[in-house]
């Protein structure tokens, strides 16, 4: 199954009027409004008739759904967005830190006994189609619900966490290590993985390039460079980044 609002793709509907809630079934759209029946009412009675695995929405995690939920008990109607007798999922919208920028996580609307994908909160599910959402939750090992949300970072921090587990290596249970605020100064002499020096312009012979990017894992291997030891306790005499001690 497929939802999303008439008229709206890129537009975020909390900030404006939206039209008619647009369904559809293997490709096969109808248009949901109150001229015949509630809207929620429709929307309960398609569920029912196709009982769908997966609903891809557009907007479902902020708007549509919260709508949905909102809309059923007023019309005295039991929304059987799960499959199972539960409560739906509903998480917080929050703002976080991410290299120097605030950044807005929003709320996800998470179902059981099948699987809701919002294309509008979803970076892997928008860029890469449901494809790219199969094979991120193959190398992660993340359910797939949280995985649409979460970030491709998150994503490599678990697939880092399941081999260590194989390793027999002590993980955290959950991965919460948030980044210190930091002036924007020292991010710039922090963070410059991302530096990439324009090369001159013009032709030239004998050329040799270095591949710094291959060389991460053998300078961290051997430099015991890594960020649980960055200024760690037990490594007091571990070579210090001269602009940063």
């Amino acid at each position: 199954m497929q939802a999303r609002l008439e008229g709206l793709s890129r537009v975020n509907p909390q900030h404006g009027r939206h039209g008619s809630l647009e369904v559809a079934i293997d490709g096969d759209w109808r248009v949901l409004d109150d001229s015949e029946e509630p809207v929620v009412q429709g929307f309960e009675r398609l569920l029912r008739a196709h009982d769908p695995d997966l609903i891809v929405s557009e907007w479902g995690d902020s708007t549509l759904f919260p709508g949905l939920l909102r809309q059923a008990p007023k019309n005295h109607i039991e929304l059987s967005l799960n499959r199972e007798k539960s409560p739906v999922e509903r998480s917080r919208a929050r703002s976080y830190m991410s290299y120097g920028r605030v950044l807005f996580k929003e709320s996800a609307t998470t179902l059981r006994g099948r699987l809701h994908v919002d294309t509008q909160n979803s970076f892997i599910a928008d860029e890469c189609e449901l494809d790219g959402l199969w094979e991120l939750a193959r190398v992660t090992k993340l359910p797939v619900q949280y995985c649409a949300r979460t970030t491709t970072g998150t994503g490599i921090s678990y697939m880092q966490m399941e081999l260590a587990y194989r390793d027999g290596t002590l993980i955290p249970e959950q991965k919460a290590e948030p980044e210190s605020p930091k002036h924007p100064d020292e991010l710039l002499r922090a963070d410059r993985g991302g530096l990439v020096f324009p090369p001159r312009l013009g032709f030239f012979a004998n050329v040799g390039e270095l591949d710094f990017v291959s060389e991460f894992p053998s300078i961290m291997a051997r430099f015991n460079v890594s960020p649980e030891t960055v200024n760690c306790p037990c490594c007091p005499d571990a070579p210090r980044i001269p602009e940063l001690g």
